[in-house]
């Protein structure tokens, strides 16, 4: 379950972060935002453009949701879905 979760969470940050069908809603938010460097706005675009920096505040928010509630089928369905999803993805790149 802790693969599943993981890569679940990965492919979540990719969606908000990196994908295409996020774009303009992302490039919309990340313009409103003060750009002042330790401002909130800062920190809050600096979460919406790097899957590395938003897995921090997902891994927060998601962890104790996981914890607790790791074996519920409506919460390891959409994760093993969201984790297949990104196997996909990571492979659809090599040689078949």
């Amino acid at each position: 379950p802790l693969v599943v979760y993981a890569l679940a969470l990965c492919r979540l940050a990719g969606l908000v972060t990196i994908d295409e069908w996020s774009e303009r809603w992302r490039l919309a938010a990340v313009e409103r935002l003060d750009d002042k460097v330790g401002s909130a706005g800062w920190y809050v675009r600096a979460w919406l453009t790097c899957a590395w920096c938003f897995g921090i505040p997902l891994s927060i928010v998601a962890t104790p949701i996981i914890w607790y509630h790791w074996d519920n089928p409506w919460l390891f369905v959409p994760a093993l879905i969201g984790a297949f999803a990104q196997v996909i993805g990571m492979t659809s790149t090599t040689g078949r």
